[in-house]
């Protein structure tokens, strides 16, 4: 309700926005969370719980399971302004799930945390998923997308260019043939650079190519040259190549 819509109308649970009602329903993650420096996590949590009508012993035991479940718990007495970014993206993940939610609304949620803590909210995630919970999320890391949703839309200058489930826009064929190689003299090299795409990687070389006659002759020149195959790859299409396809 901070900015009047221009066009359009837009509910929530059946109910027009901005609806507190509706709102008390829905957990929120933004990208950059802002947590009061002064408050530590369980504070923090307990405030967001009790905006939301919770209270009492129930609140208490919420705030410490939902801590614990975004691995934070330990930390919980420890003032927000002496935690990483990770932490405290964990903890405003805490804040959107203590009131448990209906629907989560989630924006780049991960953003700031290491590989283990990536896997750790993919984790939480699935698991909110399989328990019932709508999750909408915003990212432009499109492999999350692809590993952790069953619906996309993408947007593009405000429009949406591609909408419907991963399993029917995606195509199912084979796409491309990765080809690495190596050992490979200057020679094959050239040969194969002006024939399909060849990416340079350390002590390797991968061709990309598409149906079963370029692979044959790819094989073909680096087995005569005398060099090494170390693997031939087959890739179905990716979010990443429907979106170049569709969407620019």
């Amino acid at each position: 309700g901070h900015i009047a819509a221009t066009a359009g109308e837009a509910f929530l649970f059946g109910r027009p926005v901005p609806s507190v009602a509706a709102r008390r329903r829905i957990g929120f993650l933004p990208e950059n969370p802002y947590v009061y420096p002064h408050l530590t996590p369980r504070e923090f949590v307990d405030m967001c719980g009790r905006l939301s009508g919770m209270g009492g012993s129930r609140l208490r035991a919420r705030t410490k399971e939902v801590l614990d479940k975004v691995g934070v718990l330990y930390a919980a007495d420890r003032q927000v302004r002496r935690l990483s970014k990770g932490m405290l993206q964990r903890t405003a993940l805490a804040a959107a799930l203590v009131a448990d939610p209906e629907m989560l609304i989630l924006d780049e949620p991960m953003s700031g945390l290491d590989p283990v803590g990536r896997k750790e909210v993919r984790d939480i995630l699935f698991a909110e998923r399989d328990g019932g919970r709508t999750i909408f999320f915003s990212t432009h890391i499109l492999s999350d997308v692809e590993s952790m949703c069953d619906h996309v839309t993408i947007l593009r200058a405000g429009r949406v260019v591609v909408s419907g489930a991963i399993r029917n826009l995606l195509r199912g064929d084979v796409v491309r043939t990765e080809i690495t190689v190596a050992e490979v003299d200057e020679a094959v090299r050239r040969r194969l650079t002006e024939q399909w795409t060849v990416h340079q990687r350390p002590g390797v070389l991968v061709v990309e190519v598409t149906g079963a006659a370029a692979i044959a002759g790819v094989l073909e020149q680096v087995l005569a040259a005398r060099g090494q195959v170390i693997e031939v790859v087959p890739r179905r299409e990716t979010l990443e190549d429907l979106f170049m396809r569709r969407a620019l």
